[in-house]
């Protein structure tokens, strides 16, 4: 898994490639930075499995950002990857284009 960071005034885009799962989930976790983010968007265009542990990441990332009173989004969501976001309800929790 790659991630790249991109920051934009208040914005911080993060760029996400390959497998989200148990392994890479925790390195994934160590390159997002939520202190004093306002504006966080994850670019998942490049991620081609997503895991329980990666659910779990995003959830907990929306969560985090909740209690900052920010903005997370998901955006370019593959259909294979967005299935496993609605079958599990976060399509209904994490805001997703």
């Amino acid at each position: 898994m790659e991630v790249k960071a991109e920051k934009k005034g208040n914005r911080t885009t993060y760029s996400i490639a390959g497998r989200v799962d148990t392994i890479t989930a925790p390195d994934l976790e160590k390159a997002v930075s939520f202190e004093g983010a306002s504006d966080i968007v994850f670019d998942l265009k490049d991620v081609e499995y997503l895991s329980s542990a990666g659910l779990r990441f995003f959830l907990g990332a929306q969560k985090t950002m909740n209690a900052q009173n920010g903005k997370m989004k998901l955006i370019n969501i593959r259909p294979d990857v967005r299935r496993v976001f609605e079958l599990v309800g976060f399509d209904a929790l994490i805001t997703m284009e």
